[in-house]
């Protein structure tokens, strides 16, 4: 299910990914059973040709981009919980980036 999402999340972007290095966090290689980074690059670039060009892990203390990922992420998930108090601010925030037609994030009922 995670190589699903995450596919999918890659092979829909309405062009604004391309030529990608994906960084993984090293902790989450498990998690995502992406022990074949090769093949994943493959398929999503069949069907989405020049989305990627190599995937690679990282260490999430050492590596910024993924600390800010974290972040970005802690601060969606924020946005979508109503019992929190601040839950408005976080998605006034976010509101441009979220209602924006090409936005990867996606809402299932």
């Amino acid at each position: 299910m995670h190589n699903y999402a995450i596919r999918s999340l890659l092979t829909h972007t309405h062009g604004t990914i391309a030529d990608a290095k994906i960084k993984i966090d090293g902790n989450d290689t498990k998690t995502f059973r992406l022990q074949n980074a090769a093949y994943f690059r493959r398929v999503v670039n069949d069907e989405c040709p020049g989305t990627i060009r190599e995937i690679s892990t990282a260490d999430s203390s050492k590596n910024v981009m993924i600390q800010l990922a974290d972040m970005v992420v802690g601060a969606i998930h924020r946005s979508y919980k109503p019992d929190k108090n601040d839950c408005r601010l976080y998605r006034a925030l976010l509101a441009k980036r979220l209602n924006d037609r090409r936005s990867s994030v996606w809402e299932f009922k």
